[in-house]
Formats: structure tokens, C-alpha cells, sequence
């Protein structure tokens, strides 16, 4: 939770929806790897790692500086 300085200079605590979304595709990208090993689903897990992959460099430095470092 953030707290946002709103228009009229009141604070209140709003929710940052990209994190929430990113750690909501940590969760998914864990699921479909497991499901892709219970299932012996290869495409599953090729999914999974890959959202996983992301979340985590999504969380620990940002798509904008991974993708903004290479120019």
C-alpha cells in the first residue's frame, strides 16, 4: 500500500496495482510449473518459467531499465 497525496491535500492509502499484478503472476507462473510437472505438461512448464522469469526481473530491477539498458 501507498499512501497518494490527492488533489485535495488529503493522503489516502491506495493499492499499487502493478506490483499486485506482478506478484499475482509470480503465484500463477509457480502454479502452472507445478501443474506442468504433476501433469507432465511441457508447455506448462515452458509458461510458468517463463512468467516467473519475468516477475522476478519485474520486481527486482524493472522491464523499464532491463529493456532502456541495452540502447
Amino acid at each position: 500500500m501507498r499512501y497518494r497525496d490527492h488533489s485535495d491535500g488529503l493522503l489516502g492509502n491506495t493499492l499499487d496495482w502493478t506490483t499486485f499484478g506482478v506478484w499475482t503472476a509470480l503465484v500463477v507462473g509457480i502454479c502452472l510449473i507445478l501443474l506442468g510437472i504433476l501433469g507432465k505438461q511441457n508447455w506448462l512448464k515452458f509458461w510458468g518459467l517463463l512468467t516467473v522469469v519475468f516477475s522476478v526481473v519485474q520486481l527486482t530491477i524493472g522491464l523499464d531499465t532491463l529493456l532502456t539498458g541495452f540502447s
